[in-house]
Formats: structure tokens, sequence, C-alpha cells
């Protein structure tokens, strides 16, 4: 469509910078979103279309699951429809249920979805939140680094400077590492 057309050509948006709620719903329907951003054809995580339509919704259902706990399958159906908009099945290709039992646990009697193995989705969300605040770290690294030449914008100097030789040397996450300058 014209919109989904307009949209990428933004790309990498943030959605809370988005104002017209349908083009938030476009963008999490159509291009992959990672920590709010919906992002760029360059990024290496990039996806578009049907498959960025599934990752982004089964990332948003684990956070809400992560974050408040069993959750009622009519209660995550509502509030998946308000963020990415009417009509599961033409995004997924699949009921909201059938594809909620492949990536959760619904319990039949009570209708409430949970997260398959509690315990591995509670590590891969303590990563994620240590790779944020990794993140984070680097960015005050190279705030801290320029404040302290002055300004100066070489990037070779930028570079060399010893607390983000540090930073650098001490990226973990899969996005630090891809984004990572070679060759330290």
């Amino acid at each position: 469509s014209d919109r989904k057309s307009r949209l990428r050509q933004l790309l990498p948006v943030r959605l809370a910078d988005v104002k017209d709620e349908v083009d938030t719903w476009v963008l999490r329907r159509n291009f992959r979103v990672l920590d709010g951003v919906a992002i760029s054809p360059q990024d290496p995580n990039f996806l578009e279309g049907r498959p960025a339509g599934v990752a982004n919704s089964v990332d948003f259902l684990r956070e809400l699951l992560l974050s408040g706990g069993p959750t009622a399958l009519h209660r995550l159906s509502s509030l998946h429809t308000a963020n990415f908009g009417q009509g599961f099945e033409p995004l997924t290709g699949k009921s909201f249920k059938y594809f909620v039992s492949e990536h959760f646990s619904i319990d039949d009697q009570s209708q409430l979805v949970t997260l398959l193995d509690t315990n591995d989705e509670v590590l891969l969300a303590n990563q994620q939140q240590l790779n944020r605040v990794l993140d984070e770290g680097l960015g005050e690294a190279l705030v801290q680094a320029l404040r302290s030449m002055g300004g100066v914008s070489k990037l070779t100097a930028l570079l060399q400077h010893p607390v983000v030789q540090h930073a650098l040397r001490n990226l973990d996450s899969k996005t630090q590492q891809s984004k990572r300058v070679k060759n330290y």
C-alpha cells in the first residue's frame, strides 16, 4: 500500500514518535520492531511482511506475559488488536488461539496463557535487560569521551579514547556485536 511504502522510506523510526495510530499498526504488522524502533532494511535483524508481523506478535505477547504473568486468552487478543490493529489471521496466517498455543501454554479450563518454560523465558528476559543496560553504557561512554575531548568530532580520536576502547571491548549482546567497530 501507499502508506506502507511511505513508512518504509522513513525507517528506522521510533514507534513513540509516530502520531498516527494506523501508522503504528502498519509499522508493527509489516516491519521488524526491536526495543520500540521499526528497524531499517540495513539492520541485520530486519524483517518485512508476515515474518515481521509474526516476530513482533511473539515479542509483544511474551513481554505482556513476562510483565503481567498468566493472562486470559481474550485479554491478550484485545491487547494485541489495540497495538496491531484488526485482523490477526491475515497477519500471521493462523487463528489467534492456534498461534498462541504454538508459542505459549494455554490452560484448557481457565483459558489462561503462560510462558512455555518460565525459566528459559525469564533467562531470556534478563539477558535482554542486560543487553539494554550495556547498550546504554556504551552510549554514556561515547558522550563522556566527547565531553572530555572538548567536543572533538574526529572519529579516530574518539575511537582511541580509553573509555570508548574499554566499552567496545566489553560488548556482549548480539546487537552490540553486530555494531562493534572491528579490529580492536
